[in-house]
């Protein structure tokens, strides 16, 4: 399931992708330094929520992970040349089936 996940980067409305095949533990091990050393992660494990602090949280959690993702994995790239019979109408359909 993990490997299927792409998300739009805040600053670039280009669709990433990360490509798991090229991940090596290096990479896993310096995401997960990463991960385990951000004070803000640690303080929101130790914190009780109410119901209005959830969407603050979801949001700087998930924005924390893709940072990290983005700094320390490899991202797929798309080679256009590749498809050179790939077009705009292909591309609605394509949107539409997913």
């Amino acid at each position: 399931m993990l490997q299927n996940q792409c998300y739009n980067d805040e600053y670039d409305s280009t669709l990433k992708c990360i490509n798991w095949s090229k991940v090596t533990n290096c990479q896993i091990e310096c995401f997960n330094a990463y991960v385990e050393s951000d004070c803000e992660l640690g303080g929101l494990a130790e914190r009780t929520l109410s119901n209005s602090d959830l969407g603050d949280a979801y949001h700087m959690l998930t924005k924390t992970l893709k940072d990290y993702a983005q700094k320390h994995f490899p991202k797929k790239i798309f080679a256009k040349f590749l498809k050179p019979y790939w077009n705009v109408e292909l591309s609605n359909y394509h949107t539409i089936m997913n």
